[in-house]
């Protein structure tokens, strides 16, 4: 199955095999297709990963994918189920992934498909600039032939409207996670701005840390890690940046997956590519789970919005139990033997 790039039908297909896995629609894409996602896990605290924004970042649901299947099929994983619902929406722009595998479409789309005011020549909104968070600010465009066109209103885009209301029906989501391509990047906000840093800046850069170690750990993949704007560039209207200070989401990261910035590949990675970008993958949210248990605590009752207002700071106890963290996760992975441009 992961030998080569799937059709949104036949990934949802695949991850229906699996009895742990229980898949619905989030909502309806502009041309009215189904948005699907799947739910595993039964723990009180919400995680959310969404894939394919946009729409040519094949690996993003490739690897989105990936993280179900193991999470559905490995004993490993059942400490995060235990802790976490865990909520994955492997292709969120439906109507652009599927124009990029259509004969007669492009295969380096990146928006949507939705029409927009007075041009025909120029139809498509980047969902990712579409979010409430500094909406239609600097790291956007206004022209709605540019690759980053924030849209004709906040909220314009059906497909930002319906992971932004999962989100508030799940309740109590401390970690979201959006997977893009290219540039092998992990990201935290903020993205409007890189002036001021998050109130959470050190356990967020941390969280980074060790995704990024375990990561490498893997197969040598080298990521950056740290806040977006400062990273990649300046990003208006990211949902990134609208999880964390509009939700209350503690921990939100946009990932940037393989390749390179400097392989010539860019967004036609090949599909060799995806059982590696997947272990790795795996392998960082795992860890980066682990941490976030630890910083939350498997029996605190308080919210996410209490313990970002109380403050969190991290000595050397924590430090050394997160290095723990990450060593457990390559064990496992080793013993298991599973063991740039506007790219964001």
């Amino acid at each position: 199955f992961f030998s080569s790039y799937q059709s949104l039908d036949s990934i949802m297909q695949f991850l229906k095999t699996f009895s742990a896995v229980k898949s619905f629609s989030i909502g309806q894409s502009y041309l009215g297709a189904d948005i699907p996602a799947v739910q595993i896990g039964s723990g009180s605290r919400g995680f959310v990963i969404q894939a394919g924004a946009h729409a040519r970042e094949w690996i993003a649901p490739a690897t989105a994918t990936y993280f179900a299947y193991w999470l559905a099929t490995n004993s490993s994983a059942s400490v995060l189920l235990k802790y976490f619902t865990i909520t994955i929406i492997p292709v969120l722009n439906v109507d652009g992934y599927a124009y990029t595998r259509n004969s007669t479409g492009d295969r380096l789309w990146r928006k949507n498909r939705q029409p927009n005011a007075n041009t025909t020549t120029c139809p498509g909104t980047d969902i990712n600039r579409n979010f409430d968070a500094h909406w239609s600010e600097a790291g956007a465009s206004s022209d709605p032939c540019a690759l980053d066109y924030f849209g004709s209103s906040v909220f314009s885009t059906p497909e930002a409207i319906s992971v932004r209301n999962l989100v508030r029906s799940l309740g109590n989501v401390v970690m979201h996670i959006d997977f893009h391509s290219y540039s092998q990047l992990w990201m935290f906000p903020n993205g409007y701005t890189c002036a001021s840093r998050i109130a959470d800046y050190d356990s967020s850069l941390r969280g980074s840390e060790i995704a990024v170690s375990a990561l490498k750990a893997v197969n040598g993949a080298t990521f950056t890690n740290g806040d977006i704007c400062n990273t990649i560039y300046q990003t208006s209207g990211s949902a990134t940046d609208y999880f964390y200070h509009s939700q209350n989401v503690l921990f939100s990261y946009a990932v940037e997956l393989r390749g390179s910035p400097t392989d010539f590949y860019g967004f036609l990675l090949p599909a060799e590519q995806i059982i590696p970008s997947g272990k790795e993958a795996q392998a960082a949210l795992f860890a980066l789970s682990q941490y976030v248990m630890g910083v939350l605590g498997e029996s605190a009752t308080t919210s996410s919005v209490q313990t970002r207002s109380a403050g969190v700071s991290f000595g050397r106890e924590e430090q050394t139990l997160s290095l723990f963290f990450v060593i457990f996760v390559l064990l496992l992975f080793f013993y298991d033997n599973e063991v740039l441009y506007f790219a964001c």
